[in-house]
């Protein structure tokens, strides 16, 4: 039985280190692990209400890590395809960075 006190008490440690954490995407990582651990933990011992609250909370970070990876992919593919015109529209021979400060293409 202390195993399983252990658990439950792993996934509640897990959720209070997502909330320290500034990164959205590694806050939603960490607390959905944390309630995930957390769901197990409250169906095995049948804590119904905590059950559902926390498989609920890991539902809403599954939706925003997926919606968070699908923005990052169509920014990289936009910036992708604004390289491409800039290349087509200098011709092949210019060089184009990517600003460090603000991310914007520009002309070297």
């Amino acid at each position: 039985m202390y195993w399983l006190e252990a658990f439950g008490w792993l996934g509640s440690a897990v959720v209070v280190i997502s909330l320290m954490l500034g990164s959205s995407k590694q806050f939603r990582w960490w607390n959905f692990t944390g309630c995930a651990l957390a769901t197990a933990y409250n169906g095995i011992i049948g804590v119904w209400p905590f059950f559902a609250m926390n498989f609920i909370i890991a539902l809403i970070d599954a939706y925003w890590l997926v919606r968070i990876y699908r923005e990052e992919r169509q920014l990289a593919e936009t910036k992708a395809q604004t390289v491409e015109q800039a290349l087509a529209t200098e011709g092949a021979d210019a060089t184009i960075c990517q600003c460090p400060n603000c991310g914007h293409l520009i002309k070297a």
